[in-house]
């Protein structure tokens, strides 16, 4: 099906990845050299600041992730950005946006470690986007989609893949860890894909929500491996459906950037017991 791109990096006592997908074939050591080429690592790279290291790319094959590649690669972000050097901890600026597929889908987009220092704040403290941002953003989007990166989407049910009615749930009669979804007599669910469930409350039935592992599929009974907690022994459902979860890999048609973020704490602290707080951003 294709590959998850982890770019990997790292900026004083702060560590993140940002993930894309490529749709390609062959090796995945086979991958980074398609990508990573030196307009690429350009675009990619001139919005952060030095100090902000591209560390390495790990590629993992989508449909068995454990097919795996790391590129190791400790590349400085500023020798492309020539930006200002950060002072031992990840840059206080992240920029935030939404991604438009060629399918018209939207996702959301983080890019972290940009420079503080090239952001402009009117009078009250609120963001404002300069030029130099804009035209170093612009670079990013363009890496992204010169490199034929996408994002992957869930799959709106189709002809094959149609919403199946859930006419009950009950707990699972060979395990105890799990639960038995009968649904309408149509197309049989795939043995050992993930299912997708959707019309069930949250409050009432959690933990059925997100793609979940199907087994024991016959052609009107499914098991989820989600305990049974209800005192009853089977219940109907009402307006619940039921369907293979079934992905695809979507590129990027275009990026458009809404906002930037910056931190509340400059860098991660040690709390009372040592646990180490994480990174909040805050709008702005």
């Amino acid at each position: 099906m294709g590959y998850r791109c982890s770019f990997i990096f790292s900026a004083g006592n702060s560590g993140w990845s940002e993930q894309w997908y490529y749709a390609g074939s062959g090796s995945p050591a086979d991958i980074p050299g398609r990508i990573i080429t030196p307009a690429f690592l350009k675009g990619f790279l001139s919005l952060r600041a030095s100090g902000v290291y591209l560390d390495a790319l790990r590629v993992n094959d989508v449909d068995v992730p454990r097919n795996s590649f790391l590129q190791t690669l400790e590349i400085d972000s500023g020798d492309y950005s020539g930006g200002v050097t950060s002072t031992g901890e990840e840059p206080a600026v992240c920029a935030l946006g939404y991604v438009l597929t060629n399918a018209r889908r939207r996702r959301p987009v983080m890019v972290r470690g940009l420079v503080d220092a090239g952001v402009s704040r009117d009078a009250d403290d609120n963001v404002v986007w300069t030029g130099a941002m804009q035209t170093v953003l612009k670079s990013y989007s363009q890496a992204i989609i010169a490199a034929a990166l996408c994002v992957r989407t869930l799959d709106p049910p189709d002809a094959t893949n149609t919403d199946r009615l859930l006419k009950s749930m009950a707990p699972a009669a060979q395990d105890s860890g799990a639960t038995t979804f009968t649904y309408t007599n149509g197309v049989e669910l795939i043995e050992g894909a993930d299912v997708i469930i959707h019309g069930l409350s949250r409050k009432y039935y959690p933990g059925y929500q997100g793609p979940l592992p199907g087994y024991n599929v016959t052609p009107t009974t499914v098991d989820v491996p989600v305990a049974w907690k209800s005192a009853s022994l089977q219940i109907p459902i009402r307006n619940g459906h039921i369907r293979n979860a079934q992905y695809s890999l979507d590129p990027v048609y275009s990026i458009s950037w809404e906002t930037m973020r910056v931190k509340k704490v400059g860098r991660p602290s040690l709390l009372p017991r040592g646990r180490r707080s994480g990174i909040a951003y805050r709008a702005r």
